[in-house]
């Protein structure tokens, strides 16, 4: 393999496309066994070098027997341009090889993944494929717990959003989901969505750092990143699988953790989740529970009374019964129940992320009422001061970190489901900070 090499880069290029090539390397690549991949991976790295290395020198000598009044264009010089990255035998050994490439960059063996991101970052610069098609897997690499890898990570990510941002706005969630998928590989047990170090930070928190330093990009990262709690939107494509909970989970604890400069971020958020529970989440309370909906339905408006007569109203229900005919009929066929509590988990997270970042930056449920998405105020500028650097933790809904496996869990989730919905309201709300 490495006299392959010494001659793909030294001697026939044009050999690295044709179909004998081609098909070795695709064998190697499909094959399971590392070591080769790994050769494979810096025989690739090798020859990309060296034939930017190469088109660099011709464009210098060319550039040596111009007239004096004939242009150099730099960009040229150094490979970024788009005759480069659309024509030739390293775009298209790139354009071949992008998939292979892009997975050994996720790969938890070390040799494998460093050669398929020094590739990458090379493919980058160059501008050897689309952003589109990197883009999540940068995103994910700047999750990774190696500072080195994932601080080059967030040097190619730089780069990206410096000349593509509008067109990675359209894949932040695909790329939200990479980063999940990543983290599931180095820590097959439970995904979180941020580390203590020592005081919590988000996995996001490079993207988010990137992202938030001009107004309209941290607005476009917030709106566009936030509806993955969209839970109508999930139920609509596909029933909630173990997996969607456990990604909720992993977005909620980051949205929790990301450094927030101003209250119009966390106001944005929290609108949003709220419009979520407005109507997902009554929607669930109806099928699990149509006596609690009654009873919100029917509860006064008055601040006064509010208070009384909704723990009146409780009292007069009493804890959801076991055995009501709604209760049976949600859970008594398990196949059918387990996307419905999945929801119901789903939609209970939403409703303890909204409490925390309220309570976190002491925004009232009034204060989020009146604010307008997208409008300048005086109280979305106020800046964000945490008040606390507890993570969200979820010791009230213990199926956010434990999967749902009996009709005994069933009905245990939905009796915390609809204690935590019936508390939403009678927990005291925070102050409104006011400088």
């Amino acid at each position: 393999m490495r006299g392959c090499g010494l001659v793909f880069c030294n001697v026939l290029p044009a050999l690295m496309t044709a179909e004998p090539s081609a098909a070795v390397m695709d064998a190697i690549f499909s094959s399971p066994e590392e070591e080769g991949r790994a050769r494979l991976l810096k025989i690739l790295q090798d020859f990309l070098v060296s034939e930017a290395a190469k088109h660099a020198a011709r464009e210098k000598a060319n550039s040596r027997v111009k007239s004096a009044t004939a242009t150099v264009n730099m960009e040229e010089l150094v490979g970024n341009t788009d005759g480069f990255a659309e024509s030739g035998v390293s775009s298209a050994i790139v354009q071949r090889y992008l998939d292979p490439i892009l997975q050994a960059a996720l790969s938890p063996t070390a040799t494998i993944q460093l050669a398929a991101v020094d590739i990458l970052s090379f493919t980058i610069k160059q501008g050897l494929a689309h952003p589109l098609q990197s883009f999540p897997v940068i995103v994910a690499l700047e999750t990774s717990p190696n500072p080195s890898l994932s601080g080059r990570a967030s040097a190619l990510h730089s780069i990206l959003h410096g000349k593509h941002t509008s067109l990675l706005n359209t894949r932040f969630v695909v790329s939200a989901r990479a980063s999940f998928d990543y983290q599931k590989k180095l820590h097959p047990g439970q995904v979180r969505g941020y580390r203590m170090a020592p005081s919590q930070t988000a996995l996001l928190h490079r993207w988010y750092s990137l992202v938030r330093e001009k107004r309209a990009t941290r607005q476009d990262f917030l709106k566009s990143l936030v509806k993955v709690f969209d839970v109508e939107a999930t139920a609509k494509t596909t029933q909630a699988e173990q997996d969607d909970a456990d990604f909720i989970r992993y977005m909620a604890e980051n949205f929790a953790a990301f450094e927030y400069k101003t209250h119009e971020e966390v106001l944005t958020v929290l609108k949003y989740l709220t419009a979520v529970l407005s109507t997902a989440g009554m929607q669930l309370v109806e099928t699990l529970s149509p006596s609690h909906l009654l009873a919100q339905l029917r509860a006064p408006t008055s601040a006064q009374d509010q208070d009384q007569d909704q723990h009146m109203a409780d009292a007069s229900m009493g804890p959801p019964p076991s055995n009501a005919a709604t209760s049976a009929a949600a859970i008594s066929n398990m196949e059918d129940a387990l996307p419905l509590m999945r929801t119901a988990v789903i939609v209970a997270m939403i409703m303890l992320l909204k409490a925390y970042l309220k309570g976190m930056y002491g925004i009232s449920e009034e204060k989020c009422a009146k604010w307008v998405v997208g409008k300048k105020s005086a109280a979305g500028d106020k800046a964000a001061t945490r008040r606390h650097e507890r993570p969200l933790i979820w010791d009230r809904l213990p199926f956010a970190t434990a999967p749902i496996l009996t009709s005994a869990d069933a009905e245990s989730q939905r009796t915390r489901f609809l204690e935590i919905w019936n508390e939403d309201g009678l927990t005291a709300e925070p102050e409104d900070d006011f400088v």
